[in-house]
């Protein structure tokens, strides 16, 4: 029974020096899920699903939508 244990053991740990030795030699496998040549693709720029997400995305106001009343450019006599 002992002796189960030891090659068990023996066998866990050479596996684990593979896994290690392989992890480090390319890196993390399970965050590369997906086709190649589709993640080359969508890495460049953001996708759009069509031609208006592309104009509302550039055609967003950089400022606030309402001005705020209280900044006024130029204050009126009255108030001090």
């Amino acid at each position: 029974m002992r002796i189960l244990f030891y090659i068990h053991s023996f066998l866990l740990y050479n596996r684990l020096i593979i896994y290690f030795n392989l992890r480090a030699r390319y890196g993390n496998i399970d965050k590369r899920k997906g086709n190649p040549m589709l993640m080359k693709k969508l890495a460049g720029k953001k996708q759009y699903f069509d031609s208006g997400d592309y104009n509302m995305q550039n055609a967003k106001q950089k400022g606030p939508l309402v001005p705020n009343p209280m900044a006024t450019k130029n204050p009126s006599k009255n108030q001090s």
